[in-house]
């Protein structure tokens, strides 16, 4: 047992950076293909910014929303899979109104507390849903109005006739519809939750395809294209009454 420890601890001395660089880029490789094979199966990217913030099982009803409306398994993996991304990011207005109404004690439960509200935070936010719209995989955006006005003056999106054929008749302009409207957000109650003027869009494809490969990102953003036409085609179940169903639960409130 002794000269079994001599040799370990010799081998430890003689070898012990190699040893740790080859177990570094051991693990590196391994989480790469992990995180390459769990993206393989990603048929569509629906990115959310706004003040909501998404519990995490709520992240996985989103999700399966989305996948309980697809008409078909868009890249043919025999998998339907919806990847959703939760950006937390407030503009200065709703920073000041969630402040002041921690001053009152009237946030509700789903706000973020003013003492999590930081500069920093907010700067790493609107970083990222930068790059996410500029360079990231999502296409479907659920967002804030502020944030989609402005990505909407960079012409981020792309019109909803181009997609669908025609422009529907409940959209806000040419690009994007409040989520609300939509028979789909209606049926899933998991998008209740967010704010009504919640703005249904779609991203154009990625300016920097030209250097991640632009017959790739094409065929991912026809597959958004897809799953965009399958929401709005989307009709409630025989028999469902959106509407006679908060009639009923705001009687079930009252009681």
């Amino acid at each position: 047992m002794s000269n079994l420890l001599k040799k370990l601890d010799n081998y430890w001395y003689h070898y012990k950076w190699p040893t740790l660089i080859a177990l570094f880029f051991g693990i590196f490789c391994i989480i790469g293909i992990v995180q390459m094979t769990t993206k393989d199966k990603i048929d569509v990217n629906i990115l959310y910014t706004g003040p909501y913030v998404f519990s995490p099982r709520e992240v996985g009803e989103v999700e399966a929303a989305f996948e309980a409306v697809m008409s078909k398994d868009y890249n043919g993996d025999g998998e339907m899979g919806a990847e959703f991304t939760n950006i937390v990011l407030l503009t200065d207005d709703q920073v000041r109104e969630v402040r002041q109404n921690a001053k009152t004690g009237s946030n509700s439960a789903d706000a973020i507390d003013n003492v999590v509200i930081d500069g920093n935070g907010l700067r790493e936010a609107e970083n990222s849903f930068n790059q996410q719209i500029f360079a990231g995989e999502v296409v479907i955006c659920l967002l804030d109005p502020y944030w989609y006005n402005e990505v909407k003056a960079a012409a981020g999106f792309v019109k909803l006739s181009d997609v669908l054929g025609s422009k529907p008749d409940y959209a806000i302009d040419d690009y994007g519809v409040l989520l609300s409207d939509t028979n789909f957000a209606q049926y899933f109650k998991v998008f209740a939750r967010l704010p009504e003027d919640t703005v249904l869009c779609m991203r154009t494809i990625s300016t920097i395809s030209i250097f991640t490969g632009r017959e790739k990102t094409e065929e991912k953003w026809n597959w958004n294209a897809e799953m965009m036409r399958d929401l709005f085609a989307f009709e409630f179940p025989e028999g469902y009454d959106p509407e006679a169903l908060e009639i009923d639960e705001a009687q079930t409130e009252s009681e």
